[in-house]
């Protein structure tokens, strides 16, 4: 799942991504200017065992 999700991220412009491990489910922040563009491709994708949290940079900022 995470090298699926590495390979969406290609794809976009990301400023910064933080994982957190070691809790049942792993959970990734994505700060990305293309947030709403992300967002949707990675509801595409077939299984997402992990929370994921997209924010744009401008809010990320503010």
């Amino acid at each position: 799942m995470k090298s699926e999700l590495l390979r969406v991220l290609e794809g976009f412009s990301v400023e910064e991504v933080f994982y957190t491990s070691g809790e049942p489910i792993p959970t990734f922040v994505i700060v990305s200017m293309e947030s709403e563009d992300l967002l949707k491709k990675i509801g595409e994708m077939e299984e997402i065992e992990a929370d994921i949290i997209v924010i744009s940079l401008k809010r990320r900022k503010s």
